[in-house]
């Protein structure tokens, strides 16, 4: 019974717009109402009620639509607690577009392995060019010196070193060994260690690698040109001392 007179409340509001729609104002042109077509009129009010309850009803449906979609979401979660399980209640979850909508199971860590990883830039491009120089202390004539700048970098700390390998017959040697040495030095060669750490954080370490030789047997070489008479190689060993355990089986 309530409802019914709701209905009615609603048709005479509408009733009263199809009124005015039709050009009478209720508050002035009273005596035009009997005058009106009311089937036309009734007609009318019916019309926009019932387009004003389709729309009403067309909004209601989409919202129980969304509702019940994100009701059917907020269960796809993990059954009790275990990662992979996913239990859903009634239909999958869907977009408007009637598209499913993806429910994740679970995320799976990645790792990587990293290692160790130690690198000098453009090795293969370097080279040691030795040009004559006057002899120091202790070196005989002819004396010769070169030296390259390198650039090295590594993920943990490593202790470098030189070992010099003889091309050819132009650098001598004798009881002593052979005449040259190799070094390392960032100071203009003020200092020569043979050995250089490099920092372990992965910043580029700044050093120069310098050889030195003397007593050169030249005279058997043509003049102005340049050969080669050896390499000079770079080690690398981690300065952390060795837990043989992570070799026991």
């Amino acid at each position: 019974m309530i409802m019914e007179r709701i209905r009615l409340l609603k048709l005479g509001k509408y009733l009263e717009f199809a009124m005015r729609g039709s050009g009478i104002d209720l508050g002035v042109d009273k005596k035009r109402i009997a005058l009106i077509p009311y089937v036309k009129v009734l007609e009318r009010a019916i019309t926009i009620c019932y387009e004003r309850e389709l729309k009403m009803v067309k909004k209601s449906i989409i919202a129980i639509v969304l509702m019940s979609m994100l009701a059917t979401v907020s269960y796809g979660q993990d059954t009790y607690g275990v990662t992979g399980q996913v239990k859903v209640d009634g239909l999958w979850p869907a977009t408007i577009t009637i598209d499913y909508t993806p429910i994740e199971l679970c995320r799976i860590p990645i790792w990587i392995k990293v290692g160790m990883f130690i690198e000098i830039e453009n090795c293969s491009q370097k080279k040691i060019v030795l040009e004559q120089v006057n002899c120091p202390g202790g070196q005989s004539f002819p004396c010769y010196k070169g030296c390259v700048s390198l650039k090295i970098r590594a993920n943990f700390e490593a202790k470098l070193s030189l070992k010099l390998y003889k091309v050819g017959s132009i650098i001598g040697g004798g009881w002593g060994g052979d005449n040259w040495k190799a070094y390392f030095t960032n100071d203009g060669g003020a200092t020569k260690p043979t050995t250089w750490i490099v920092s372990g954080d992965g910043n580029w370490n700044n050093v120069d690698l310098c050889v030195e030789a003397w007593d050169a047997n030249i005279y058997g070489a043509s003049p102005n040109e340049q050969e080669k008479v050896g390499e000079v190689a770079i080690l690398a060993v981690p300065t952390a001392t060795p837990d043989f355990c992570d070799y026991c089986d």
